[in-house]
């Protein structure tokens, strides 16, 4: 109880710094792909667990990206850690990224369930703060808003591609960099 007591008041507070604009980025170059993989890696074992299969869809040409490695590194486990949480047994999440040059050049990454979906009526207020459904697993409500803030930090922007009742997709664009990939 402590320990996620702790979680949650450094969630609070790590969603207060971005808001304020006072969490300083740490940016670097990131292979978006090496970063995407390992953390999917990360999480496949929470979901075999679980009974849920992963599936990883992140190409290795994609460009690099300048971030807060840390930042995004926890949004992606937000978003994956929250798809195997509404995905029943013997479900799927996919992790999927792609490059894009319109509007300008950069990189969307995706992750899909084939959960329960997201209720309609906190679907409007989805990157709010404290927005949480009445489902029996759900969280505090500052994951996502943290996400959206965090992507926002990085100028991209975090967004729901579909949601039904048989599964979600969350989509978060980062600005790539202009030269080729990296390893």
């Amino acid at each position: 109880s402590a320990r996620r007591m702790t979680e949650l008041v450094n969630a609070i507070l790590d969603v207060n710094r971005l808001e304020s604009g006072r969490m300083p980025l740490q940016r670097k170059l990131v292979a978006i792909n090496l970063l995407a993989m390992d953390v999917m890696q990360m999480e496949t074992a929470v979901a075999s667990e679980k009974g849920i299969r992963t599936e990883n869809d992140v190409p290795m040409s994609l460009p690099g990206v300048w971030a807060d490695e840390a930042l995004i590194r926890r949004v992606l486990q937000n978003l994956i850690g929250n798809a195997i949480k509404f995905t029943p047994p013997g479900g799927c999440v996919r992790l999927s990224a792609r490059s894009e040059d319109e509007p300008k050049r950069q990189v969307v990454l995706s992750v899909s369930d084939t959960g329960t979906g997201i209720p309609p009526e906190i679907q409007p207020r989805l990157f709010q703060k404290f927005a949480a459904g009445e489902q029996e697993e759900h969280g505090s409500g500052l994951g996502l808003a943290f996400c959206k803030l965090a992507v926002e930090a990085h100028e991209g922007r975090i967004w729901v591609e579909s949601t039904s009742e048989h599964g979600t997709t969350i989509a978060f664009s980062l600005a790539a960099t202009e030269g080729d990939r990296i390893a």
